[in-house]
């Protein structure tokens, strides 16, 4: 259960994350800034690179509380 904690605090940065890369996304489009455009997709570009790290550790935490995925 102590593993939950670590990945709760790290989920929840996650998803802070991605709302900041869509509300600068969507501010970019409104004043029209590339550099501010850009900078988002870099930012989103980091919250897919972020995804796929903790697609390891969550399946071994899942093994561990012994849930079996569908399909």
């Amino acid at each position: 259960m102590t593993a939950l904690i670590p990945f709760n605090r790290a989920n929840n940065n996650l998803n802070q994350q991605t709302r900041t890369g869509n509300t600068l996304a969507l501010f970019a489009e409104e004043h029209g800034s590339e550099r501010l455009a850009a900078a988002a997709l870099d930012l989103a570009q980091a919250g897919v690179n972020l995804r796929d790290e903790f697609a390891a550790p969550i399946a071994a935490i899942l093994a561990a509380l012994g849930h079996v995925p569908e399909g």
